[in-house]
């Protein structure tokens, strides 16, 4: 086998969990869809919904479903406010793909809003496997 041959090793498409008793564990904001119905079914996609939003969060330098007000436009440093914060909107955001300013991105983002694209799809069939991840990833580097 040459160097650039690969073995290509069958995937699973879906991992179940396998104990019913079992429950998701993560943080609210990048949790996906199945995560947050109380008899959802949690797969390996799971993960891959946390993986798209992180990369939302590394390009928009903010915390997924978590929209506080913007009303001064000053640079001072802000802390937390509760009456900022909108309980019905970020409860009613949760487990879905969040809005990005594509307009507020270079093209060099193109390949990285489109992985966090497929990433964040609602039904957990129509995500990536891992693997096929970092092969898209790989196919950029050459």
């Amino acid at each position: 086998m040459g160097s650039e041959e690969r073995t290509i090793l069958p995937v699973v498409l879906l991992i179940s969990v396998t104990d019913p008793e079992a429950c998701y564990i993560g943080t609210e904001p990048w949790k996906p869809k199945e995560a947050l119905e109380e008899n959802g079914i949690i797969t390996d996609k799971a993960d891959i919904f946390a993986f798209g939003l992180t990369l939302w969060e590394m390009m928009t330098l903010s915390i997924p479903h978590i929209n506080l007000s913007d009303d001064d436009d000053d640079d001072e440093d802000k802390t937390f406010d509760e009456s900022d914060f909108d309980d019905e909107a970020y409860y009613a955001a949760l487990g879905t793909r969040p809005p990005i300013n594509i307009e507020e991105l270079d093209e060099s983002y193109q390949k990285v809003i489109e992985l966090f694209s497929v990433c964040t799809n609602e039904d957990p069939e129509d995500r990536p496997s891992a693997a096929q991840i970092v092969d898209a990833l790989e196919l950029d580097e050459e």
